[in-house]
């Protein structure tokens, strides 16, 4: 099982990062592409601030860096930057939640703390550039589940496997998010993570040895549940994942519907709930689909309500349910939930 996950991880990987083109690069530049995972139609939080860059050569010099000072992304949504960046040959990359200004000759730090879920990130260098090749790569949100942080499904599938998106957030305000990552291209680039995944079939090792995790400060108070970010708001999918969401300890996003799993997980106590049926009247959660005619178009409104459950049990009496919209990372809809 540990060598099919890894390897399903190097592939993907080496996949994602043939979405971009070397030959498309500018010149002397160096392409970093960020995604952000699924969004539901009146819910919020997997897009927001997006985080510097600072690159490292082979010899642990500078080689380019942005920073994009108020500059967001938004949910589902993919943006491509463009870092100058001397002829010498990649090895890290720098991806930190924070921006530095110079304020009176002090240089000033401050974090971002509008938090992304990320999909995944990609880096490719111009095809002149030495070694291009072996050091052009990717990263997806798995990474952040294998290595122990917050994670939540991306609604990214490729090639029948869905990409999990992991928290970057400058305040930590989960408790379990990333403040900073160090990406080292000799073991995550091109040339490197087959022979790599070889070796260490284990998916935690690669966080000892390809990525450098930074954790924020601990929030100053108990951590925020999701139910101060998503309120009465939760997904429902036709497919499975609340299963999932609910088994792992380092989850953390909406709580979802799972029509085929036919289970409700609770994000914030973390119950899994069976859907109401014949035979189980009490103790469950009922899933309702109605459409109405609304300015000449159906409007589908989804909601769930529970069924005798104690408040220990579930956060709320009703939900509003938001389909939870699958596509491919090119962006073909692959499950739009029209008829569920």
């Amino acid at each position: 099982m540990l060598i099919t996950t890894i390897y399903k991880f190097a592939s993907m990987v080496l996949d994602i990062a043939g979405l971009l083109q070397p030959t498309a690069v500018p010149n002397a530049k160096i392409r970093i592409m960020f995604q952000t995972g699924v969004d539901g139609s009146g819910l919020s939080g997997s897009g927001g601030d997006i985080p510097s860059v600072i690159l490292g050569d082979t010899s642990g010099r500078n080689l380019g860096s942005f920073q994009t000072i108020g500059a967001t992304i938004g949910s589902d949504q993919y943006k491509n930057y463009d870092i100058s960046a001397s002829n010498s040959e990649l090895k890290t990359l720098k991806v930190m939640m924070e921006v530095q200004s110079v304020q009176g000759g002090i240089k000033v730090t401050r974090s971002l703390n509008d938090g992304i879920c990320l999909a995944y990130l990609a880096w490719t260098p111009e095809d002149t550039m030495f070694n291009y090749d072996a050091r052009r790569g990717s990263i997806t949100g798995d990474l952040f589940y294998f290595c122990g942080y917050s994670w939540y499904p991306s609604g990214k599938v490729r090639k029948g496997y869905e990409v999990r998106c992991g928290w970057l957030d400058g305040d930590n305000s989960n408790g379990n998010s990333v403040y900073g990552m160090l990406l080292n291209t000799d073991i995550l680039g091109d040339g490197f993570i087959e022979s790599y995944s070889e070796n260490y079939p284990d998916p935690s090792a690669i966080c000892y040895w390809g990525v450098g995790f930074s954790k924020g400060a601990s929030p100053n108070s108990k951590r925020s549940p999701p139910l101060e970010k998503y309120g009465n708001k939760a997904y429902v999918t036709a497919g499975t994942g609340a299963i999932a969401i609910c088994d792992s300890p380092t989850s953390w996003g909406p709580s979802m519907l799972s029509l085929e799993e036919g289970v409700f997980c609770d994000m914030v106590t973390k119950n899994k709930l069976p859907i109401c049926g014949p035979g189980m009247k009490e103790r469950c959660v009922s899933y309702n689909n109605n459409n109405s005619l609304a300015s000449g178009r159906v409007r589908e409104q989804r909601n769930l309500t529970v069924n005798k459950l104690s408040r220990d049990e579930i956060s709320f009496d009703s939900y509003e349910l938001h389909y939870f919209v699958r596509s491919d990372v090119n962006g073909t809809v692959i499950d739009d939930g029209s008829e569920v």
